[in-house]
């Protein structure tokens, strides 16, 4: 059996690689071919970048050569942490050949599964932009392929930005919902 999962796999934390290589070893150690989507969107994209502006009140002629020059040294330090992580991607976990940065990429070129995975860590927390895109609720698997969350996280205890019909309506093409908390149970049962 080939399983596909889809998570923040790359978001350079502990937990988020701690739970990506937990599931895949789980997987693995029960004979099923397995692989992590590539999947790096623009608003996951952004970490470790040297030249950003994260405000744009800095994002001045003058200003942004300041801001960049205060921040250069701590980012220059984090970039060794950024080398670890990227090293523990490439070395453990089983990742797509294709790196996708939308979801029409994935719907255009979506690798083939048995079953497809969403989950864990807080790919539905609606706080935060993946909370809002639909190829974390594996809208993209048109194959008949059954589609199931794992320890999948809202990380709050409510739906924020009004997303309630949007979350709601991605979870009905779900053959099997688990979520982390139970706060998250809640929010399906409300659904």
């Amino acid at each position: 059996m080939k399983i596909c999962t889809i998570t923040c796999h790359e978001v350079y934390n502990y937990g988020a690689s701690l739970q990506a290589y937990a599931l895949q070893t789980f997987c693995q150690n029960h004979n099923c071919e397995y692989e992590i989507i590539d999947y790096k969107p623009d608003y996951l994209s952004g970490h470790y970048n040297l030249w950003a502006i994260s405000n744009d009140k800095f994002d001045k002629p003058i200003i942004r050569y300041a801001y960049l020059l205060a921040k250069l040294p701590g980012r220059l330090v984090r970039r060794v942490r950024k080398y670890k992580f990227d090293s523990f991607t490439a070395n453990y976990l089983c990742i797509t050949k294709d790196r996708y940065s939308s979801c029409k990429e994935i719907e255009m070129n979506c690798p083939h599964a048995d079953m497809y995975i969403a989950g864990s860590d807080q790919i539905w927390n609606t706080i935060f932009p993946n909370g809002h895109d639909s190829s974390f609720y594996l809208n993209f698997v048109h194959n008949g392929a059954r589609r199931i969350s794992y320890a999948a996280s809202f990380a709050t205890d409510k739906i924020y930005n009004e997303a309630d019909e949007f979350v709601s309506k991605q979870l009905k093409n779900f053959d099997a919902i688990s979520v982390r908390e139970s706060s998250g149970a809640g929010i399906i049962h409300q659904l």
